[in-house]
């Protein structure tokens, strides 16, 4: 099910038992708002309302927040969306152009001169679908990035990265390390996943050390925490500021 705000910029798609929740601002920056448990779309909207970040000198008040990162501007992150122009230029400036409920998927429609790109968004029980359309009808440009989706964690203190290993019959051999500023990917060298490495992730918050190892993570939502498809690399990108931790497949 989805749900749009009266001003047709704030949507919730709800499942059985998880929401998403997705904000054109006035400047239309599109911001991540809520992944977890059901949500009222009031609540959606009172997530909306929350002021921006102050400015801070060569940092992005989208770090952390922007739900499809595009190429321009003091970004930290690295883009979903990267084009260059016949004559070198790059960088993408959409604006918000509108938006589509069909059937039970959600388009988002931005605009960039004559460069049209629609977010795809669909809820399948509690899996939420995602995907991305380009079209150009203006003169030639290179796609140097186009990525399905990015997935941006929740702001926490401390975060860790849980990765397997192995070797034949001695497959899955955890390893956990606390992230780090800067981007970190895994990736496997063979063209399908085998024994010595599973390029999935995990990212789960720190517990305290008086927790015990069992400790769950305190995920609200059904899906983050659980393993990334092993089939893809994915990447990992942490602001300075400890903001701004994404995930995708690439």
């Amino acid at each position: 099910m989805t749900q749009v705000s009266q001003d047709g910029r704030t949507w919730l798609l709800s499942g059985p038992a998880s929401g998403y929740a997705l904000h054109v601002t006035d400047r239309d920056e599109l911001v991540h708002l809520h992944w977890g448990p059901r949500i009222a779309l009031a609540d959606a909207e009172a997530l909306a309302a929350r002021p921006m970040p102050d400015h801070w000198p060569f940092e992005s008040r989208l770090d952390g927040r922007e739900e499809y990162p595009v190429e321009g501007g003091p970004r930290f992150t690295r883009p979903a969306l990267s084009l260059r122009t016949a004559d070198g230029r790059r960088g993408t400036e959409w604006t918000f152009d509108g938006h589509e409920t069909d059937d039970g998927e959600l388009r988002l429609r931005f605009r960039d001169g004559e460069l049209t790109v629609t977010l795809h968004y669909r809820m399948r029980d509690d899996v939420v679908e995602r995907w991305v359309t380009l079209r150009n009808r203006g003169p030639a440009v290179e796609l140097l990035r186009a990525d399905s989706a990015t997935w941006t964690l929740p702001e926490r203190e401390h975060w860790r990265l849980s990765q397997l290993h192995g070797r034949w019959a001695a497959e899955s051999r955890l390893t956990r390390a606390p992230s780090h500023t800067a981007r970190r990917s895994s990736a496997a060298a063979a063209a399908t996943p085998g024994t010595s490495i599973c390029p999935g992730s995990r990212s789960t918050p720190t517990p305290p050390r008086s927790a015990a190892r069992s400790t769950a993570a305190p995920w609200p939502g059904p899906v983050p925490g659980a393993w990334a498809s092993p089939s893809f690399p994915t990447r990992a990108c942490r602001s300075p500021a400890a903001r701004d931790t994404t995930t995708r497949a690439c």
